[in-house]
């Protein structure tokens, strides 16, 4: 019976979880401009060796200031 009992609180709470409630989330605006958006994932693609897609998952590192223009 203890067994039953924790088998349902389990599943009632798995279901719970699982619900959609989507319609309560409020997302907050962006700090950032979408041209600021743009330049961080550029930087991303360069920092990271990615930029022209054949480069190893490798992150890069300088040895002097990287200037982005």
């Amino acid at each position: 019976m203890e067994n039953k009992l924790l088998l349902l609180l389990v599943i009632l709470i798995a279901l719970s979880s699982c619900s959609k409630n989507d319609e309560n989330i409020i997302l907050p605006d962006s700090e950032f401009s979408e041209y600021e958006i743009n330049v961080i994932d550029y930087f991303k693609d360069v920092a990271l060796g990615f930029e022209f897609g054949n480069a190893s998952r490798i992150t890069r590192k300088w040895n002097s200031e990287v200037n982005i223009s």
